[in-house]
């Protein structure tokens, strides 16, 4: 009594005539990508942060949700991307991983133009089996084709969490007086 009849084991209770509930413990590893971009506007360091840009924010957050997941043997990957794949390491759950992308997130520098949907359309194509896909960027792109490319990895069954980094600026928009403001993006081609 006061057990959900769902969980009556009703096989057993076919042979025996009694009642056996199933109780079972399933315990599954976690298969997690980080895509972090790194696209030029990434580099933005506004006074509020201190110096520190949107593009260190992500490898600080990066880098602590990669030591997270694989300090709980959960496999975890890293892929960058500007306007295509800069970098990318398959999920793993070895613990030496956490080296491998840490050295590939310290190496990779923020630059080259924005293109969020195509890269992610592409890159719900390549990861394969269903898992975790961890989006970490600034967001800018349009936000309708954006949401389009998000869809896709859920239509290939991956649960998806959007991390967006901004940096006080852009959300309060101090700026009162006759400002020059540089394209972070464009600064490559010149």
């Amino acid at each position: 009594p006061g057990d959900e009849t769902r969980n009556i084991d009703w096989r057993v209770f076919a042979k025996r005539a009694r009642y056996y509930i199933k109780e079972y413990e399933q315990e599954t590893n976690l298969r997690a990508t980080l895509l972090v971009d790194a696209s030029g506007s990434m580099r933005f360091a506004g006074e509020a942060s201190g110096g520190v840009s949107k593009f260190r924010y992500a490898q600080m957050l990066t880098a602590c949700i990669a030591y997270l997941l694989l300090g709980q043997q959960d496999e975890a990957g890293l892929l960058t991307f500007d306007t295509q794949t800069r970098c990318y390491i398959p999920p793993r759950s070895r613990t030496i991983h956490l080296r491998e992308m840490l050295g590939a997130l310290q190496a990779t520098e923020p630059g080259g133009e924005t293109a969020l949907t195509p890269v992610l359309h592409d890159i719900a194509e390549r990861i394969t089996g269903r898992g975790l896909v961890i989006l970490i960027s600034d967001c800018f792109d349009d936000p309708e084709p954006l949401r389009h490319a998000l869809h896709h990895f859920r239509h290939r069954r991956h649960e998806v969490i959007l991390l967006h980094v901004t940096a006080q600026e852009e959300r309060t928009f101090p700026y009162r007086q006759r400002t020059r403001f540089r394209d972070l993006e464009a600064l490559d081609r010149q």
